[in-house]
């Protein structure tokens, strides 16, 4: 069966995936701009690294999973759209829009609503793609770049309520606390209250730190554990 008979089956057996998410307003990805530093540096054990030189030690092939899977950061999927030259786009519950590397195209003309994906680092050298979403329910997954943000106010989208420097804290909107890995404080003192954040789940070092909170409005991520 070729790739347009496939998408042919799709359409008759799952019209659903293929109509997009729109039931209200969506938040701004990137709506902040971070402040540009030329070299920043972490203190790992008294010595200076930059986050570049330090994530490049922990190294994860495609197809393999993060080993902690932390609940709160499972997502469902509410649609699969395409949104022009055959780009395809995953639709979360809290509305969030993920484009998909084009490589992955088929890999995901096969997923379903409510399956089960978790969002987590894309560590391959060189690639345009920060993210990948993994199906839990097949055990796939796929490049993908956050281009739309949570519903406005939705009840799955979460936003920054206090934040604790000093400590590493912050609480969100939904009643959780975390505490920000001390490896990625230079991107942590940028963030401010009022700023949403999706959970994901830390499949790179620091794995004390199990998950990752990926602010929409500055897209960036840190990572985190809850307490």
């Amino acid at each position: 069966m070729n790739r347009f008979q496939r998408l042919c089956l799709l359409l008759l057996t799952a019209p659903i995936l293929l109509v997009a998410q729109d039931d209200g307003e969506h938040e701004e990805v990137a709506s902040r701009l971070e402040p540009q530093e030329e070299n920043p540096t972490l203190i790992v054990e008294g010595e200076e690294q930059s986050p570049t030189e330090m994530e490049m030690g922990f190294e994860y092939g495609r197809g393999r999973l993060p080993l902690i899977y932390y609940s709160p950061s499972h997502h469902r999927l509410a649609a699969l759209a395409i949104t022009g030259s055959n780009t395809y786009q995953i639709d979360l519950e809290d509305g969030s829009g993920w484009q998909i590397h084009d490589n992955d195209r088929e890999v995901v003309s096969n997923w379903r609503v409510n399956d089960p994906l978790i969002i987590t680092q894309n560590h391959r050298w060189f690639s345009s793609y920060k993210y990948r979403i993994l199906n839990k329910s097949d055990g796939t997954e796929v490049e993908t770049n956050l281009k739309v943000g949570p519903l406005k106010g939705g009840v799955h989208t979460r936003y920054i309520r206090s934040i604790d420097y000093s400590h590493r804290e912050i609480s969100l909107t939904d009643g959780t606390h975390w505490e920000i890995s001390t490896y990625d404080m230079y991107r942590f003192n940028n963030w401010q209250v009022g700023d949403g954040v999706i959970l994901g789940t830390n499949s790179g070092w620091d794995s004390k730190k199990e998950a990752l909170l990926i602010n929409f409005s500055l897209n960036n991520a840190v990572r985190a554990t809850q307490f």
